[in-house]
């Protein structure tokens, strides 16, 4: 991170979601969580507005938008994510990670997530 950029991360979006290469997950569905992280360019400081930064309502939104489509991977999950916060804001990010967290995923043995970061 360079010292004229700052980082706003949004963790822990919990969706229940239809995402799955299998038919039982995608007809059952199950929990995945949300994480972003934006890195920004916003020096010191900033005024007081939200034009200075990034609503965290909108961030909420659009990633709840394409959770609600689902996918075969978690991969596309989060790339489809990440390439439409690239577009969106008036303060355009310079670096955008999305992860997306599979919970209990559907694979034998002890295993609480899966996840992949875009």
């Amino acid at each position: 991170m360079k010292k004229t950029e700052s980082v706003l991360r949004v963790k822990g979006l919990r969706f229940f979601a239809f995402h799955g290469f299998y038919p039982e997950e995608q007809k059952c569905g199950g929990w995945f969580e949300v994480d972003v992280d934006f890195s920004l360019p916003i020096a010191n400081s900033i005024n007081d507005e939200l034009t200075s930064s990034i609503n965290y309502e909108s961030i909420s939104a659009i990633t709840k938008s394409h959770m609600a489509v689902p996918k075969k991977t978690i991969e596309e999950v989060a790339f489809s994510i990440k390439n439409s916060y690239l577009s969106q804001f008036l303060l355009l990010p310079q670096q955008v990670f999305v992860t997306v967290r599979k919970l209990r995923p559907a694979i034998q043995g002890i295993v609480t997530t899966t996840e992949f970061t875009a």
